[in-house]
């Protein structure tokens, strides 16, 4: 079995924070409409706001697992 490496992690962090990045932005277009308008019907705002969170929440989890593998493979 392979160890995790230092640059490993990097790459995982590197990786997740674009992703990051990504879903801010959609997040910021999906709260706008075609015209630049904000949207303020909260049934739609709660939605979009509950599925920016669980996909942020899934990033740094990744983020969480990669440094936990690191310290394990590497006995600490």
């Amino acid at each position: 079995m392979n160890r995790l490496t230092n640059e490993d992690v990097a790459e995982s962090i590197s990786m997740t924070t674009l992703r990051m990045h990504q879903l801010v932005t959609d997040f910021y277009e999906e709260m706008h409409t075609d015209k630049g308008e904000a949207v303020t019907d909260i049934n739609k705002t709660l939605s979009l706001l509950q599925g920016f969170r669980r996909g942020i929440a899934e990033e740094l989890t990744m983020i969480h697992e990669a440094v936990v593998q690191y310290l394990e493979d590497h006995g600490q």
